[in-house]
């Protein structure tokens, strides 16, 4: 009869967990610039083909553009409580419509400030 021999284990392989979440962004379309940036993180789930699928269907709505937990642009502040569901929000400043995107980040975004080439042309011109 043989010896036993101890089966040597292996160790598990530990995941990285994602360290970027996904935040809330506002985009107007005319001026192509970020307008508003929301705090509140929009959850993902994996599915079984390995794709991303954004875990709750009201990403979008007027709790997430709060005073307390957004940033606006100077000018540029949106009253979401006035809204109605299924309306759309166009941009205070140029009137065009906005995006409602997620923003890959692993700290909360910041809005910079940005000056329009519209607004360099008319610099120059002087």
């Amino acid at each position: 009869m043989g010896k036993r021999r101890h089966k040597v284990r292996k160790p598990e392989i530990k995941k990285p967990k994602r360290s970027a979440k996904l935040y809330p962004i506002i985009w107007c379309t005319g001026e192509e610039i970020a307008i508003a940036v929301s705090q509140k993180v929009v959850s993902v789930k994996r599915t079984t083909t390995g794709k991303y699928k954004i875990r709750n269907r009201d990403q979008v709505n007027y709790s997430q553009w709060r005073d307390w937990n957004s940033k606006f642009r100077e000018g540029y502040e949106i009253d979401f409580l006035q809204c109605v569901e299924g309306e759309e929000v166009l941009c205070p400043k140029c009137g065009e419509p906005v995006d409602f995107r997620v923003f890959p980040a692993t700290k909360v975004p910041k809005l910079t400030e940005v000056k329009l080439d519209a607004e360099d042309n008319e610099s120059k011109a002087d």
